[in-house]
């Protein structure tokens, strides 16, 4: 019984940290409209070397999980859960590829992951101590710094 409340009061805590205050829009429209081939370009890239990761660190929240653990029956760790994964997907919702769903434009969305993955702010810290394998690997981040890196470049050009 102490381990249950000790998960709880984890998940508790970590209810104001999992996104470091960002807000959560609607999403802006972007002034000049990216060409489509662009995106396309960007999705190949992202469903080729990048989807398959995000698909084992990133869509119990941001996606569809495949199987909810245990602990999700439990009446408070279950309304916990529900709304991070909520809001999860109301900041950047991967289902579906390149461009994502959410709050930003698909260069904001590439800034944010990227910043994310620099400063190791995803996955939140009490999703970590219940998923000791979701932690990106350094091989990892290497893969979605250079995607990133690149749809930036292909972003980039469409606004000159």
């Amino acid at each position: 019984m102490e381990k249950l409340i000790f998960l709880i009061v984890i998940f508790l805590a970590g209810e104001l940290s999992a996104h470091q205050g960002e807000s959560h829009g609607k999403k802006e429209e972007q002034e000049k409209p990216v060409k489509q081939d662009v995106l396309n370009e960007i999705d190949q890239s992202y469903r080729e070397n990048i989807a398959s990761i995000f698909e084992k660190k990133c869509m119990d929240c941001h996606g569809e999980p495949k199987k909810l653990p245990w602990y999700h029956a439990l009446p408070v760790a279950k309304n916990i859960m529900d709304e991070d994964m909520r809001e999860a997907k109301e900041h950047l919702d991967l289902r579906g590829g390149f461009p994502f769903k959410g709050h930003g434009t698909p260069l904001e969305d590439l800034e944010a992951i990227q910043e994310v993955v620099r400063k190791d702010e995803m996955p939140p810290f009490r999703y970590k101590i219940m998923h000791w394998s979701s932690q990106l690997t350094n091989t990892e981040k290497k893969a979605i710094e250079e995607w990133v890196e690149r749809g930036k470049i292909l972003l980039g050009d469409e606004e000159k």
